[in-house]
């Protein structure tokens, strides 16, 4: 599978629903988030919040999922810039160094809107294939 938006997760960045998502605003909570999961998940455009998928989130030392586990990474200093005809949406890589004990077959980019929501509120965004599971 190929790396994919969540279509709707591309229209809240493109700031055409309700709860839009305005990339590079890391002010309060509202943060970029990334999570790994298992390759028992398959990539599903209809998806809208991690609880439809968090099921499948990775699990092994010093990864623990889950909303506020220790596993989810910010992912620092978002920005928005534009190469010629392109719009960059970037981001610092997430990194899980002293984590073990699995292989992440993907992982999924969505937006933590505050410090205490659920997962059933948590908007996707993007689909990243490891190209390992």
């Amino acid at each position: 599978m190929a790396n994919q938006w969540y279509p709707n997760g591309k229209l809240l960045v493109c700031g055409g629903g309700t709860t839009n998502i305005d990339w590079d605003d890391t002010s309060g909570s509202k943060l970029i988030k990334v999570m790994l999961l298992t390759s028992a998940y398959t990539y599903n455009s209809a998806f809208t919040t991690v609880s439809q998928l968090s099921a499948n989130e990775v699990s092994g030392t010093n990864y623990t999922g889950g909303f506020s586990g220790s596993g989810r990474k910010t992912l620092a200093t978002p920005s928005l810039s534009l190469s010629g005809t392109t719009v960059v949406i970037d981001a610092a890589d997430a990194q899980w160094p002293s984590a073990n004990g699995f292989t992440p077959a993907s992982a999924q980019v969505f937006r933590q809107l505050s410090s205490d929501v659920a997962d059933t509120t948590l908007p996707l965004i993007f689909h990243f294939d490891t190209g390992t599971g």
